[in-house]
């Protein structure tokens, strides 16, 4: 999977070296930042580094629905995030567009659809 800073849209390549043809997957990020895929390898997500964390469903055929953000509490900031991955139920964020700058640990719900609570590491 690739992003794309400036242009707002992440990518995947498919097929062999020889063949392979570059895929946009979803669009409409501001600036997406490190993708990682879930658990399920169904899903991918993508830290926006002025939205949150957004879901990509790679199973979807159309645009509608594919692109989602996760849910989560009130209280948890999941903005200014440049790198994210994935760690048995958590995401870890490198968290550096907030003061003070840190990294953190999102726990995720068992089916990895929304964010239940966050700690700094």
């Amino acid at each position: 999977m690739r992003h794309d800073a400036i242009g707002g849209g992440v990518y995947r390549l498919r097929g062999n070296l020889q063949t392979a043809k570059l895929e946009k997957i979803a669009d409409g990020f501001f600036s997406p930042q490190t993708p990682v895929l879930a658990s399920d390898g169904k899903r991918l997500f993508v830290a926006d580094y002025s939205m949150g964390i957004a879901v990509i469903d790679l199973t979807a055929t159309n645009t509608d629905g594919k692109l989602n953000y996760l849910h989560c509490p009130d209280n948890i900031a999941t903005t200014g995030i440049d790198g994210l991955y994935l760690s048995g139920d958590s995401l870890i964020g490198i968290q550096n567009g907030v003061e003070p700058v840190r990294i953190m640990r999102f726990h995720l719900n068992r089916n990895q659809t929304e964010i239940i609570s966050a700690e700094v590491i």
